[in-house]
Parts: structure tokens; C-alpha cells; sequence
């Protein structure tokens, strides 16, 4: 029993100074400044900045007239915060190695909309009636920040003003990644498309409870509606071309008649 005393003694060692808590996630965009507080008891707090993966940055307050502590450091105010530099996670400890960590995280970023299958990112799509269409929503993420989950949610907004939220169409989601972002993408499938599906298609992305959203207007077009210019033109013709052939035959039937009239005059019975 004596043994396994020292084991004892450091298991609840281990229990009493880490203390894991689930990290707030703190909105950035909120508008004036960002306040984080403190509530580990103990002296000597010190904050940090995660810049890089296992390497935090010790923040010493007014850094670049931004960064503010206050009440025995209890309290990092972030002022005029700026989502490049100063989204990311953030922590206050104290000399027992008690931790409490905060994730300051902005809303998300999203790209242009594009179609599946096209390389040009457009802001709305013009579809002819029957057609497929593959939306592809899109939000960046440093890659800092790629462990952050994200969760889409489609709506369309139609010309009538009713707004409706998309659960029964084909949503598919994807991820891409480079050496600087994470690409996470949500994709709806619109297939054989009718006139009741023009509207403003809206996709949510969230961050836990911070949400941005993005639209892109869809129109349908009718399958002949290439056409109808087309028949237009040739109705034109059609009609300039009889207009023409109906003057030219009354023409020439007045032409043919002013010279019958001309040789009955002329004829030797008229002239004793």
C-alpha cells in the first residue's frame, strides 16, 4: 500500500492544477471592441495569443494602442479589432498553470457563388427551363483554423416576398485545402428546373453562433425563349417580303392596264 502512495499523491496532483474548459467562442464583428475576462482565481495572470500551432504569444497590453488589460489583468480588451490580425484563439493563466481559454473567431468568410462544372464565380445565373444547376457555396478558412466547424443551411427568397428553408433537395458538402486556407463548401443540386423555382437562393454558414449568410438570384428562362428572337425575324421577312410582292403585282397589273389603254387608242378604228 505504501507503494502506491507516491502514484496516488500524483494523480491528484495532475486533477488540481489542469482544469479543461470548453472554449467561448466570441464574436468578432460585433462592433466597438472585444472583451475577454478572466475568471481563474489566482495572482500573476498572463494572456496569450495562439499564433501558430504550439506557439503562443504572451500579449504585455497597449500592444500597438489595441491590446488593453486591466483589473489586475483580469480583463484583455481587444479595441477596434480587426478580423486578420486579431481572429484567433486566446488564453489567461495563472502562476498554478490554471488555464481558461477563448476562441475569438469572426464571421465566415464566403466566396463567390459558382456553379458546379464553371470556372467564373457569379453573383446570379440565368438557367433555361429543364436544366440542371449545381450551386456551390463556399467559406475560407485560415489555415490556423481549419479544425473549426462549420455548418451550412440553405433558404430561397422568392419575387412574392415567402421564404422557405431547403431540406428536400440534393445537398452535398465538400472540402479543399491549400498551404494558406481551408475551403469548406455546401452544394444544392436544382434539377429540371420550372419557373417556380426562380428566386434568391441564400446560404447560411455558421460558426457555432455566429452566422453571415450569401445570396445569388437564380432565373429560369423559357427553353424557346432563344428561339422566339429567331421566329421574330423571320415573321419580319416573311411580311416585308409579301408587302413587296403585293406592291410589285399591283404595280404591274396598273402598268399592263395603262398600256391596253394606250393601244386601244392608238388602234385604226379610233383614229377616223
Amino acid at each position: 500500500m505504501l507503494k502506491l502512495l507516491p502514484y496516488l499523491l500524483f494523480i491528484h496532483i495532475a486533477e488540481s492544477v489542469t482544469m479543461q474548459r470548453l472554449a467561448p467562442l466570441i464574436d468578432l464583428e460585433i462592433g466597438g471592441s472585444v472583451q475577454l475576462d478572466c475568471e481563474l482565481r489566482g495572482n500573476e495572470i498572463r494572456w496569450y495569443k495562439l499564433v501558430e500551432l504550439d506557439k503562443p504569444q504572451l500579449i504585455r497590453g497597449d500592444e500597438y494602442n489595441r491590446y488593453k488589460l486591466s483589473a489586475n489583468n483580469r480583463t484583455l480588451t481587444i479595441e477596434d479589432p480587426r478580423k486578420n490580425s486579431d481572429e484567433g484563439d486566446y488564453s489567461c493563466s495563472t502562476s498554478s498553470t490554471n488555464t481558461q481559454s477563448f476562441r475569438v473567431r469572426g464571421k465566415p468568410e464566403f466566396a463567390t457563388f459558382k456553379a458546379a462544372d464553371h470556372i467564373k464565380d457569379m453573383d446570379s445565373f440565368n438557367v433555361i427551363q429543364d436544366d440542371d444547376l449545381h450551386l456551390v457555396c463556399e467559406v475560407l478558412l485560415r489555415a490556423a483554423f481549419k479544425d473549426d466547424e462549420i455548418n451550412f443551411a440553405w433558404y430561397r427568397k422568392f419575387p412574392n416576398g415567402d421564404e422557405e428553408m431547403l431540406t428536400n433537395l440534393n445537398i452535398t458538402n465538400g472540402e479543399d485545402s491549400s498551404v494558406s486556407y481551408v475551403s469548406r463548401k455546401s452544394i444544392i443540386s436544382l434539377e429540371d428546373l420550372k419557373f417556380t423555382d426562380r428566386a434568391q437562393y441564400i446560404c447560411e454558414a455558421s460558426n457555432g453562433q455566429i452566422k453571415a449568410n450569401s445570396t445569388v438570384n437564380v432565373r429560369v428562362k423559357d427553353k424557346l425563349a432563344a428561339l422566339w428572337p429567331f421566329l421574330g425575324i423571320v415573321a419580319e421577312v416573311v411580311i416585308l417580303c409579301s408587302v413587296i410582292c403585293i406592291y410589285e403585282k399591283r404595280r404591274g397589273k396598273a402598268e399592263f392596264e395603262e398600256a391596253v389603254g394606250k393601244s386601244v387608242l392608238k388602234s385604226p378604228a379610233h383614229s377616223k
